[in-house]
């Protein structure tokens, strides 16, 4: 079977609207971190907005398929976009006119895989979850890092996403949610005993990395009853075919 290719046009059969304002903003290379405000996504009823997020994420966000998106390198360079619809609408709407948007701007096309995969699964520890507070707060995914501290509201799908962030805040690999617990929870790890520039790895990256999973995986399931593995599992997947790095002009 030949590979279902998927543009934003072919999208806007099912739904014909497109967002009244739209602007994209790219970080360039070396660009320091963002002090301040809530870095990821924020979605209202009409709108979508990205701050300091991986281009990247906001196609797995708009494709519903979190953390599984290949391509070229300039798909992990990070950009704000802010999207805002005439009125409020659905958010299976919402992810349909980010498909959009993404197409028109980076003129992404994109097929879908099941492919297996090496990840890095999150999954219930041999005890069993616990300490998962349930948010109060509503749809919208907040992702704060910073200060030796990691604060999550959401998914527990978005945040095996957000694991696969840089050290001390992720594992710097793929990692994916594969433990069944649904709903939305506020998490909060302190991260600021792991020091990414401990002598003890010698410069070498590999086993700095190698001690932040292991690191992380322990704090989880401290805290959590959560824990990361290393699998092999097949898991439906994008590519990214082609586009362009530099998005069209707002």
């Amino acid at each position: 079977m030949k590979p279902l290719l998927i543009a934003g046009a072919m999208a806007g059969i099912a739904f014909s609207q497109s967002f009244e304002v739209a602007s994209i903003h790219m970080y360039p290379d070396g660009a320091p971190f963002p002090t301040g405000g809530t870095i990821g996504i924020t979605v209202s009823p009409d709108g979508v907005a990205w701050r300091y997020a991986r281009l990247s994420f906001c196609i797995g966000w708009a494709y519903d398929i979190p953390g599984r998106i290949s391509g070229p390198d300039w798909i992990h360079d990070r950009y704000d976009m802010v999207a805002k619809a005439s009125g409020p609408v659905s958010k299976d709407q919402l992810r349909v006119m980010v498909q959009t948007l993404l197409e028109e701007r980076f003129k992404l096309k994109v097929r879908r895989e099941t492919v297996e995969l090496p990840v890095v699964a999150l999954v219930v520890a041999k005890n069993g979850a616990k300490n998962l507070q349930p948010s109060t707060e509503g749809d919208p995914m907040k992702y704060e890092p910073g200060n030796g501290r990691l604060s999550f509201q959401g998914s527990l799908e978005n945040f095996a996403t957000i694991l696969g962030n840089s050290p001390p805040y992720g594992v710097r690999e793929q990692v994916v949610d594969q433990t069944g617990i649904g709903g939305l929870f506020n998490i909060t790890l302190n991260v600021g005993d792991f020091d990414v520039n401990d002598p003890s790895f010698g410069g070498k990256y590999v086993e700095m990395q190698s001690a932040a999973f292991a690191y992380l995986s322990s704090a989880l399931e401290k805290k959590y009853g959560l824990r990361l593995e290393h699998r092999k599992v097949p898991l439906a997947s994008l590519v990214v075919e082609s586009g362009n790095k530099i998005p069209r002009e707002n």
